[in-house]
């Protein structure tokens, strides 16, 4: 089609493609041509799609989130009001990244905006999880435990010989128990 429709024109169209193996499809196609301007479709508000409540996130590691938009006309930009975990920040496409610098949940709102200047906000709430313990310090604490109840075991046992004997090489009849001979 070429030129400029003086009113709006219905029409119908058959698109039949090949591929290089030789298949075709053949597929009938119906469309109105308006104008510019008259009877437009508008597009619809804008609105943020993405998850109102951000998981996943640890103190002292990556993270990356990008929201996301719909409706209104692209592109969009984004802003941030309010705190969003110490470390991170949001880039005018709409990524959330950085460092989160520590554990807790904070509480901001995302701002995006079409291109035609509407706006939209969505409150986000995002739970930043504490770092997990190295391995060097699970090792430690294995460690620990192993002492410890090697202490235990170690004061059993002179309990034990003091209540009831060492054994017969040692020649101590303990409290409780006969002398051997």
């Amino acid at each position: 089609m070429r030129g400029t429709p003086a009113g709006a024109v219905s029409t119908q169209a058959t698109v039949q493609v090949t591929d290089g193996a030789g298949t075709s499809a053949q597929r009938d196609l119906a469309f109105t041509v308006r104008p510019a301007g008259e009877g437009a479709a508008k597009a619809p508000p804008p609105r943020v799609a993405s998850d109102v409540s951000l998981l996943g996130a640890r103190a002292g590691r990556e993270y990356r989130h990008v929201f996301k938009g719909e409706g209104g006309t692209p592109p969009y930009t984004w802003k941030v009001a309010g705190e969003p975990p110490k470390g991170l920040g949001v880039a005018p496409d709409g990524t959330l990244t950085g460092r989160p610098k520590e554990a807790g949940t904070s509480t901001f709102t995302v701002t995006m905006a079409d291109g035609a200047g509407a706006s939209v906000r969505q409150q986000v709430r995002m739970d930043v999880k504490p770092q997990p313990e190295s391995l060097f310090w699970r090792m430690l604490g294995w460690l620990k435990t192993v002492v410890t109840w090697m202490g235990y075991l170690l004061v059993l046992n002179v309990v034990y010989m003091v209540l009831f004997g060492a054994p017969p090489t040692a020649g101590h009849a303990g409290l409780f128990g006969r002398r051997r001979r």
